[in-house]
């Protein structure tokens, strides 16, 4: 079933900064090896799960999807994270 027919709680989580370079790492896009993009902002689901925990949905990652939050977080951003 589709999140919203089964009611879960989500949201879009909008990802940015002043200098609108934020490094993702993990994405589709990318030709790096380490999948590295640099984008002036980047759009993520999160979403309930079952038991309770957050799920980021992010349709570029090269990650699980959807993937648990602290997976895609430390998979994804890295200190320091502008290019």
């Amino acid at each position: 079933k589709r999140l919203a027919e089964r009611r879960v709680k989500s949201f879009a989580c909008w990802i940015s900064n002043e200098n609108k370079t934020v490094a993702v790492w993990r994405q589709k896009s990318s030709c790096e090896p380490e999948g590295l993009c640099v984008w002036d902002y980047h759009v993520v689901c999160l979403a309930e799960d079952q038991n309770g925990g957050i799920l980021a949905l992010d349709l570029d990652t090269s990650l699980s999807f959807p993937c648990g939050l602290e997976p895609y977080l430390r998979g994804a951003f890295r200190e320091g994270g502008t290019a």
